[in-house]
C-alpha cells in the first residue's frame, strides 16, 4: 500500500516515539525544494471534531486501516 491508499479512511498510527494516533487522514502534503535540497511528506489526521495532528512521515513507525 501506498500512503495516498489511505487517504478519507479511519487508521491508526503508530508513531517512533511509541505513541499512538487514531483517526481519519484528511489530507497528505509533499513539499519539495530542491535549492534547498529539503524534502518533507506530512499527513493531516482528524482525531476528532476540533482536533487535527499534523505528523511528518520520518516520525511514523507503522500505520494500519482500521474497518
Amino acid at each position: 500500500m501506498v500512503l495516498e491508499d489511505f487517504l478519507h479512511k479511519h487508521v491508526i498510527v503508530y508513531l517512533k516515539d511509541g505513541g499512538i494516533i487514531e483517526g481519519i487522514v484528511v489530507e497528505i502534503n509533499d513539499v519539495d525544494n530542491y535549492e534547498d535540497s529539503i524534502f518533507y511528506t506530512t499527513i493531516n489526521i482528524r482525531v476528532d471534531y476540533n482536533d487535527y495532528r499534523l505528523i511528518y512521515i520520518n516520525e511514523i513507525d507503522s500505520i494500519g486501516e482500521i474497518n
